[in-house]
Formats: structure tokens, C-alpha cells, sequence
């Protein structure tokens, strides 16, 4: 019984509330679209054929968003001024090629998807080097696996092998 008026009087709330909830949502302001991870609004992916201007106003911008975060960890990085040059010039090469192959793909006036994956495969490839030389082995995490005890778990008493 008790287990039927919770649901009479859930039943009886919601059926208020839900055309208050609708009524004052017409007048309330539409979000702003949000960027998502590639630097365009959610929803709105670049399509295939694309416009030569607009597809390298999309490689700038990805490329100012690189820089702009390199930058932020040179200056907190504890590296020499020389270093930190190195690694800017470093960074400098890379994205000329990534620009290069940008040009080139959108020499015709119109960047086709197959282009635009050459493109990204000269930037993978980019990623790749600049890992290579920080001492990572080209992929995402350690490269050691789980088998070689490190953390916490390596820490709690020696090894016994």
C-alpha cells in the first residue's frame, strides 16, 4: 500500500512539474556551442570536399593550439634557455612539413578526405618523432607493462623472482 501512494503522489509531482520545467525553458537563452577536442563545435565536423581556405585555417589553428601548449610547458619545464630553443626549433620543422603538406593538399582549391588523411599522417608521424626523442618509444604510456613492477606495488618489499 505504502509502496502505491509513492508512486501516486511521484506520478502526481511530475505531472506538475514537468510543464513548469517546459514553460521555463522556452524563454531561457540557447547555450553557446561548446568546442569539442578538434576545435570546432560539437555536432559540426568538417565535411569532405572542404574549401582549400577553410581547411588551412583549420591546420592554423591547430597548429596555434600545439604551440600555445608547448609554450605552457617550457615555462614551467626545468630546461636551459638552449634547450628550450631546441625543442622550439624542433617544433618549428615539424609543423612546416605539416603546413607543406597542407599547401599541397589544397593546391587545387578543394581538400578532399583522402588529402586530408595524408595530412594528419604527416602530423601522426610528427607526434611520433618528438615522442621519440623525449625517450618514449613512439606510443601512448611507459612501454614497460604492468610486469615490471612499477608503483606502489615495487615499493613494498623486493622482488622475488
Amino acid at each position: 500500500m505504502t509502496r502505491f501512494i509513492r508512486t501516486a503522489a511521484f506520478v502526481a509531482i511530475a505531472s506538475l512539474a514537468l510543464p513548469a520545467v517546459a514553460f521555463a525553458a522556452d524563454d531561457a537563452p540557447a547555450p553557446a556551442a561548446r568546442e569539442g577536442r578538434r576545435g570546432h563545435a560539437k555536432g559540426e565536423r568538417p565535411s569532405f570536399p572542404m574549401e582549400a581556405s577553410k581547411f588551412m585555417e583549420h591546420i592554423d589553428k591547430r597548429i596555434e593550439h600545439v604551440n600555445s601548449r608547448v609554450e605552457k610547458r617550457l615555462e614551467k619545464a626545468n630546461m636551459t634557455d638552449a634547450q628550450k630553443a631546441e625543442v622550439r626549433a624542433k617544433l618549428a620543422t615539424a609543423t612546416g612539413k605539416v603546413r607543406a603538406a597542407a599547401q599541397k593538399a589544397a593546391a587545387d582549391g578543394t581538400v578532399t578526405k583522402d588529402e586530408a588523411k595524408e595530412v594528419r599522417a604527416v602530423a601522426k608521424e610528427m607526434r611520433q618523432d618528438a615522442r621519440k626523442d623525449r625517450g618514449k618509444n613512439g606510443k601512448r604510456g611507459k612501454g614497460e607493462g604492468k610486469g615490471k613492477r612499477k608503483g606502489k606495488r615495487g615499493k613494498r618489499g623486493p622482488d622475488k623472482d
